[in-house]
């Protein structure tokens, strides 16, 4: 470097751990802003590079409390709805244990990042003499070529802990970054071969370059277009993949107009019944009637199908002689297919067991003759809301069950289908599942014609919760190539098409989208032939993301063997 450009660099005092804390914390607030409802999915871009600004010249455990306290920042705003549970105390402890329970993921990934960085002497120092310029000029003495597999690898060590988080104890994947881009549509196209975890690789990866650019910039600042070399790489990823999603984007529309085309009349009911109704017997009854009425007065429009939401009857549906008869009696009368969720029972066979019944979490098929034709039990519970873990060896861990005894998971999928004319084949997922990848493309084969949801978002108010749970499910759609209806009790009752793209979330009269009702929404039927029946990520799973684990796994263990042959 030239003298006279040396001369105008700039000199940095280092900034004291509490600054870089608070910095974090800052970033983290605005990553939470990408998500539903506010959508500033630009902010996505900006977090993961200034966390990994801030940890640049610490020590591991100092990274480690940066990202740290950006993941505070980020989580306990994005999951702020969990206060919104009806119990007394136990709500907040548990926003307060979830919000630090994510937050490990961030930490750890800014820890690994510099521990993986080509130059230790660069990546971090315990001597506080050591400035922000030499630093960088330690980092730029790194070849380019090394400067960019780094970046690939802090990229791909994000996609590793995502696929960590949404396994680890039963799993999380509800705020996975990539969902923050979910109304970036061309862009999240990419989620059709690598899934979610795709789309999130692509912002991290962009995210790091950006972090590379302000320190080359800061590095030569005479070089105004110094930049491009850092961000290049990812940045062309970033363009293929847009390109690509435009390209099918285009593709789909010019051969299948779904606004003109015929489809299936769905009516989608939305009761609106808070959770505390749900446990009081005599109000839930009253509330079984509203979601009565509700279907009679949507019966007008003249739907194929009917779907109520998870839980929605008081009673057992096999075993109430009533609420058989209402039920059935509706389908029989109106000539309509019933699509329900419902809780059910089943006798407990082996004799050591103290259960006279296991329960499920169950949607029903219920046919225009008034048969159940199918049942689908919910196969991944939410723990400590559906089930105790431990239960099974501990019984006595039941009583802190809040559905009695728990339910028992499912074992399959289960396919609704439904006979002439539409011969629709259905792919159910209760509540939470629908944000589970691996789970929802196990339920979309190559007759699959939509995903349908039922849940009951009633538990938390009305707010972030219900866009944010709209937002995964969209992906679900883009990653296996067919629509997913919801039916939600309170919001956001809607569909996505095949490009994740949230249709009639809202009622045509202007109410609220909590508000109690019904949609009708019109489902397309007919497909273009040039149209895959299956999507890459549909046959093949989330190769990407396990690909990024193995990956990650070998880079850390060759790091390790590295410094160890050193030491």
């Amino acid at each position: 470097m030239a003298d006279s450009e040396k001369s105008r660099l700039p000199t940095f005092p280092e900034s004291p751990l509490r600054k870089r804390l608070a910095l974090a914390l800052v970033a983290g607030v605005g990553l939470a802003t990408a998500f539903q409802t506010l959508n500033w999915s630009g902010m996505a871009w900006i977090a993961p590079a200034v966390w990994l600004l801030c940890g640049m010249g610490r020590t591991g455990r100092e990274r480690f409390l940066i990202g740290l306290a950006g993941g505070l920042g980020f989580y306990v705003p994005a999951v702020h709805w969990l206060r919104f549970i009806p119990y007394p105390v136990a709500p907040y402890i548990g926003w307060v244990a979830l919000s630090v329970y994510l937050s490990l993921y961030p930490a750890a990934w800014l820890w690994i990042c510099w521990r993986l960085f080509p130059d230790r002497s660069a990546a971090g120092s315990s001597k506080p003499e050591t400035g922000l310029k030499q630093l960088v000029t330690k980092f730029f003495a790194i070849p380019w070529a090394a400067r960019a597999r780094w970046l690939l690898t802090c990229a791909m060590a994000w996609v590793a802990w995502e696929m960590l988080m949404a396994r680890a104890l039963t799993g999380f994947p509800f705020l996975l970054l990539g969902v923050s881009q979910q109304q970036v549509t061309p862009l999240i196209q990419i989620a059709s071969i690598a899934g979610v975890h795709g789309v999130s690789f692509l912002v991290v990866w962009f995210s790091c370059g950006i972090a590379a650019s302000i320190l080359l910039l800061v590095h030569r600042p005479a070089k105004h277009w110094v930049w491009a070399a850092e961000i290049g790489l990812p940045g062309f990823a970033v363009f293929i993949s847009v390109f690509f999603g435009t390209d099918r984007l285009a593709g789909y529309a010019a051969a299948n107009d779904w606004d003109t085309k015929p489809g299936v009349r769905i009516a989608l009911i939305q009761p609106s019944i808070p959770q505390t109704v749900k446990w009081d017997k005599e109000a839930n009854q009253k509330a079984f009637q509203v979601i009565l009425d509700l279907t009679e007065e949507a019966m007008v429009e003249k739907p194929e199908i009917v779907v109520w939401p998870e839980a929605a009857l008081p009673k057992l549906l096999r075993y109430d002689q009533d609420t058989h008869a209402a039920v059935t009696g509706l389908a029989i009368r109106h000539k309509v297919w019933l699509f329900i969720g419902a809780d059910d029972a089943e006798p407990v066979e082996a004799p050591d067991d103290e259960r006279e019944a296991i329960f499920f979490n169950s949607a029903f098929a219920v046919s225009p003759q008034g048969q159940l034709t199918a049942q689908y039990n919910k196969r991944r519970l939410v723990m400590f809301g559906e089930y105790v873990p431990l239960s099974e060896w501990l019984p006595f861990l039941r009583m802190f069950s809040p559905v009695g005894n728990g339910f028992t998971p499912g074992k399959e999928p289960v396919w609704f289908e439904t006979r002439a004319p539409h011969n629709l084949r259905v792919g159910p997922l209760i509540c939470f599942e629908d944000i589970f990848s691996d789970l929802a493309r196990e339920h979309v084969d190559e007759n699959t014609d939509f995903l349908l949801n039922v849940t009951n978002d009633g538990w938390f108010g009305a707010g972030s919760q219900q866009w944010q749970h709209a937002a995964n499910a969209a992906f679900r759609a883009v990653e296996n190539g067919v629509p997913i209806v919801r039916c939600a009790n309170n919001g956001i009752s809607c569909w996505a098409d095949e490009f994740g793209i949230l249709r009639e979330t809202g009622f045509a009269d202007g109410r609220s989208e909590y508000a109690a009702g019904y949609r009708i929404v019109k489902l397309p039927r007919q497909r273009p032939e040039s149209w895959p029946a299956r999507t890459f990520y549909n046959r093949h799973g989330d190769w990407f993301g396990w690909g990024c684990v193995l990956v990650s796994l070998i880079l850390a263990g060759h790091a390790r063997l590295r410094r160890t042959a050193k030491d």
